[in-house]
């Protein structure tokens, strides 16, 4: 069971979005573990990087700033009450802030605090478990408290604090961060770019080798699919233009070979009337027809010869015009019923009792079939008719020969329908040659070449199937040839 195909695009498109949400989730996660680690708060980013070192003067980490109370501390508490000190080391502690409380006030605080009347602080020597967790997210968070007497016996603290959330302010290293998100994208496309490569190349190699197979001639092969859904497109279309090059090739082939045939039979049956014409026109000049009878006979065979000469000219010519659809026909409403009985009046009237005895059934008409009307072109129709009867009376092999003609009337799932059923009571062809029939110079017996021209039933197939109708041959029940034509009927009546 071969799999559906699937979108290529769709992986491309999966892989982009999969890179694009990773970079801005990277974004976002940066804000909330990255820069609030290199505030102090503890975080699963302190379980892979390590504290940052100093830059510069400045202090980075909360263990430096302890190393700076501490320094102050050995020398007094003097020298942790100086406001000089405390400012110099909030400037440098830009991560952190820096508050001094003496007794119950406030006597310093860092300038990012200024705006913050109201957040809790520990009291003097209060534990560490003990200290309060801000009440909002954007409040300052006490890391570290340091009490200690000042000079003038206050219970004092110092406390090292967080710096309140500013969601404006941009991260710590973002263009590192935007250096970083934009590697992603393009690793990432650049790993979509490489895939959509590869599994491209193995394909258009394919299609490559299939058109390079064409172009030699070989159409036999087919082209396999893929399953790409954008290249089994490709590979369809590449298929169904291999097996229409081929049909049409094949059918060039057929209509050279039919081409060729056509002019063998023609040359075949065209030298035999002229040979017969040049052998009475030299009697007639060598004094062979020495009496008035005799000349009389020879020119009365010279005008049938030139006669068959140009009846089948005609009737060549009208054929190549049927096929090329060059003369399309001039439908009219017909009534079947009445232009066959007419046809059938006009035809036993040309042949006379002693040729032919040609009659009908199914023309009166019952109330189920009363109007039998189809679209035709009466002159081509009545062609049609005409040449079934001299196909009849050419190749029946007696005098007379007995022709029937019904008319009924056929209702189906597929529409409704006018049969013709014309048949006689001469030898027939044998079945194997039914099918050919209808082929142009067929003869059921090739030794009687001067029966016909074996081209009236290629026209009357040709007619019929201008008109949207089929013909067939068949056995007829009474030993002959039975010619079966069904045409559609109008739609009024249908």
């Amino acid at each position: 069971m071969s799999k559906k195909p699937r979108s290529i695009r769709n992986v491309v498109l999966a892989l982009f979005a999969f890179s694009t949400i990773a970079a801005f989730s990277l974004f976002t996660a940066y804000d909330a573990v990255i820069s609030g680690y290199y505030r102090g708060e503890s975080s699963a980013i302190t379980r892979i990087f390590r504290p940052a070192p100093s830059a510069g003067n400045g202090v980075r980490t909360l263990t430096q700033v302890l190393r700076k109370l501490n320094a102050a501390m050995l020398h007094g508490p003097e020298a942790l009450s100086d406001r000089g000190f405390l400012e110099e080391l909030s400037a440098q502690a830009s991560p952190f802030c820096i508050a001094l409380r003496q007794g119950d006030a406030i006597s310093y605080r860092s300038p990012k605090l200024d705006g913050m009347e109201h957040f809790a602080l520990p009291d003097f020597g209060a534990p560490a478990e003990d200290r309060p967790f801000p009440e909002a997210e954007q409040n300052p968070r006490v890391l570290f408290q340091l009490d200690f007497i000042s000079a003038a016996g206050l219970s004092s603290s110092i406390f090292v604090l967080t710096a309140p959330r500013d969601k404006s302010a941009k991260a710590p290293f973002s263009k590192q961060m935007l250096l970083l998100a934009a590697l992603l994208l393009l690793s990432a496309d650049s790993a979509a770019g490489v895939f959509f490569i590869i599994r491209l190349t193995k394909p258009l190699r394919r299609v490559e080798a299939a058109a390079l197979a064409m172009s030699s001639g070989d159409l036999d092969t087919p082209v396999e699919g893929d399953q790409i859904l954008e290249l089994s497109r490709v590979f369809d279309a590449l298929e169904k233009m291999r097996s229409e090059i081929r049909e049409l090739l094949r059918r060039q082939r057929n209509r050279e070979a039919e081409r060729r045939e056509l002019i063998a039979n023609l040359s075949h049956d065209l030298r035999t009337p002229l040979a017969a014409i040049r052998g009475y026109i030299d009697g007639l000049r060598e004094g062979i027809a020495d009496t008035p009878t005799k000349r009389e006979r020879y020119l009365e065979v010279l005008g049938q010869k030139i006669q068959d000469l140009d009846r089948m000219i005609g009737q060549i010519f009208l054929l190549s015009t049927l096929e090329a659809q060059a003369s399309p026909p001039e439908l009219r409403r017909v009534d079947l019923r009445a232009f066959i009985a007419d046809s059938i009046e006009e035809l036993s009237l040309a042949h006379g009792p002693e040729e032919a005895s040609i009659a009908a059934t199914g023309l009166d008409g019952t109330s189920s079939d009363a109007s039998l009307f189809v679209l035709a072109d009466p002159l081509q129709l009545r062609r049609v008719i005409e040449n079934f009867v001299d196909n009849s009376l050419r190749h029946s092999g007696r005098r007379p020969v007995s022709i029937r003609l019904s008319l009924t009337r056929l209702d189906s799932s597929s529409g409704r329908r006018a049969r013709l059923r014309v048949e006689d009571n001469g030898r027939g062809i044998p079945s194997a040659d039914l099918e050919r029939s209808f082929e142009r110079f067929f003869r059921g017996d090739p030794a009687r070449s001067s029966a016909g021209f074996g081209l009236g039933l290629a026209i009357a197939k040709q007619i019929v199937e201008a008109h949207g109708g089929s013909v067939r041959a068949e056995a007829s029940g009474a030993g002959g040839l039975a010619i079966v034509v069904e045409l559609p009927l109008n739609e009024l009546d249908a």
